[in-house]
């Protein structure tokens, strides 16, 4: 099975059609390394700093404060470890986006440069109520990449 790391958690309503989606892909996420809602950005760092990258990531969009106060995303998360972390740069970034969120997610993700954008696959709410169809459309784009695809966008699934 596949390793996951699961960073800052959804809530249970979306969270499960994830994890159920990351499942069909062979990610191990009954024993996936979770860091709770509200760890600073830079705990999280310093967590990923002692372990081998996994094989995928499950960043979550979703807008938040942390335990500080700071206000934070996930794709500003991604950044970062993108920027502190070099051995992560081929991890797989799984990134939910609610319902409510997609505007200031397009916004946020319009305005981020030097992202690994061909890793990043966006998981939107409304999709993840069919998360066997959700799953062939990342599976197909994973073995693309496997086979030495086009590298320079990700996946919307």
């Amino acid at each position: 099975m596949k390793t996951l790391f699961v960073l800052r958690p959804y809530y249970a309503s979306i969270r499960t059609r994830v994890m159920e989606t990351l499942r069909m892909l062979d990610f191990d996420v009954d024993h996936a390394l979770v860091e709770r809602r509200g760890t600073p950005d830079m705990a999280i760092i310093e967590t990923l700093r002692q372990r081998a990258a996994p094989d995928g990531l499950l960043v979550p969009f979703h807008q938040q404060a942390d335990e500080r106060g700071m206000v934070t995303d996930g794709l500003a998360l991604m950044s970062l470890i993108h920027r502190e972390l070099p051995a992560y740069a081929d991890t797989d970034v799984f990134m939910p986006v609610s319902q409510v969120a997609q505007a200031a997610f397009q916004l946020r993700l319009a305005s981020q440069h030097g992202l690994p954008a061909h890793r990043l696959h966006v998981l939107r709410e409304r999709d993840l109520d069919n998360p066997e169809k959700v799953a062939a459309r990342l599976r197909a784009t994973l073995r693309s990449k496997a086979l030495g695809g086009n590298p320079g966008e990700g996946t919307t699934a």
